[in-house]
């Protein structure tokens, strides 16, 4: 059966450049997309990638979404008998001292090393790109169309048997636990996207679910992964709805740094409730920048999670359906600058970001922005900043320094 997926899944890594690997149930490593064919790692990790996929029903095509300190992975059941892993993503370049830094869960040495290698060779793409890849490729592949709020309901405690009869369930306990995760974040979500913070506090002040979770005996690292999981989702969801991602990235690495000291389920509630605000707060900035003309917020959510791209005014067209001349002359009537402006500054403002908060040679930043030229990029940014985007890169470190 493995067969039928490889061209498609060779198809998709040349779009991507997303590394990727296929695996049995049996832990078995049965093919490697080919910059990776060399690449092993151990069964342990396998283990793990089946244990987590264990969880979603045979007939759903849901990823799964795991964090590992710094990478982002994507895992997938293609059929009853073969699994696929996507990743890891990584935002940027780094050194195998740096990665090893980040990366204390993994245990043995050896899959450190090939996380390293594969993560070197990965694409540098935002985390709303990387999922949204996923989803296109789930869509493609099986004709289903999955967005992230499917995805919260993927920790299913059971699986069935070719018969369609329970083969495994998890005790009552951990299926209450799932359905409340489950509900309480789609909600928190609901409201999110809508800009409703006072909907987002008031939920937090009234739900049994952190009380649940203080009635059961949890570890440090059980509260941990919850946040995890937890802020991830939060952080693609704002992203889906149009926030910039340098923004939304500053604020997850904010909080993540936070969530690695929690010690109990008031202080999981309390990071939790403030990321949701946060995030529900930039969505509100959103949504009070335009509210008139639902041409501009379309545009402004195509722009935003394409970014990366070169975007032209007939792209945002056949996006919202409308024609160019439309799209210019909102952009004119609402925003008060062209199209083209507005992009430009949307792509010196992620710039900004990647200088500030990474070690991307201006040359890579250049590249993965689609300017035209380093000096394109250059000049752009001291006509924006009113300094060169070295200038910049320094001033913003010897600020972190003190």
């Amino acid at each position: 059966m493995l067969e039928k997926y490889i061209e498609d899944l060779n198809l998709f890594y040349d779009a991507t450049s997303i590394p990727f690997c296929v695996f049995d149930n049996t832990l078995k490593d049965l093919y490697r997309c080919p910059h990776m064919k060399d690449m092993e790692c151990s069964a342990v990790t396998m283990k793990a990638c089946c244990d987590r996929l264990a969880i979603v029903p045979l007939d759903k095509h849901l990823p799964v979404f795991s964090y590992s300190n710094f990478c982002f992975f994507a895992m997938l059941r293609l059929d009853k008998n073969i699994n696929i892993l996507f990743g890891p993503v990584i935002s940027m370049p780094m050194t195998y001292r740096e990665f090893d830094k980040y990366n204390k869960s993994v245990i043995i040495a050896e899959d450190m090393l090939h996380l390293y290698n594969v993560s070197q060779r990965g694409p540098l793409m935002s985390l709303s790109r990387f999922m949204n890849n996923i989803l296109m490729f789930i869509k493609i592949m099986f004709n289903e169309n999955i967005r992230m709020e499917d995805i919260l309901t993927k920790e299913i405690e059971f699986c069935e048997n070719d018969n369609g009869k329970e083969k495994h369930k998890s005790s009552d306990n951990a299926e209450i636990l799932v359905k409340k995760a489950s509900n309480f974040q789609k909600q928190i979500i609901y409201y999110m996207k809508k800009g409703n913070s006072s909907a987002i506090k008031k939920e937090f002040h009234d739900t049994d679910f952190f009380n649940y979770l203080a009635l059961r005996p949890m570890t440090a690292e059980e509260m941990i992964q919850i946040f995890f999981s937890y802020i991830i989702i939060c952080c693609v969801a704002v992203m889906e709805s149009g926030v910039d991602t340098g923004k939304a990235v500053q604020i997850f690495d904010t909080y993540s740094s936070k969530g690695k000291i929690i010690k109990n389920v008031n202080e999981l509630k309390a990071v939790c409730r403030n990321i949701s605000i946060d995030y529900c707060n930039e969505i509100e900035n959103l949504e009070k920048f335009d509210t008139e003309s639902s041409v501009v917020r379309k545009c402004m959510h195509y722009i935003h999670n394409n970014i990366q791209s070169k975007i032209s005014v007939n792209n945002l067209a056949e996006y919202c359906g409308v024609s160019a001349r439309t799209i210019s002359r909102h952009f004119e009537q609402y925003c008060d600058m062209s199209v083209a402006k507005y992009i430009m500054k949307l792509k010196l403002k992620e710039a900004a970001f990647l200088l500030a908060d990474t070690d991307m040679k201006l040359s890579e930043i250049s590249n993965q922005l689609s300017f035209s030229s380093q000096s394109h990029l250059n000049n752009a940014f001291k006509g924006e900043y009113s300094c060169t985007p070295q200038m910049y890169r320094s001033q913003k470190c010897q600020g972190k320094r003190k």
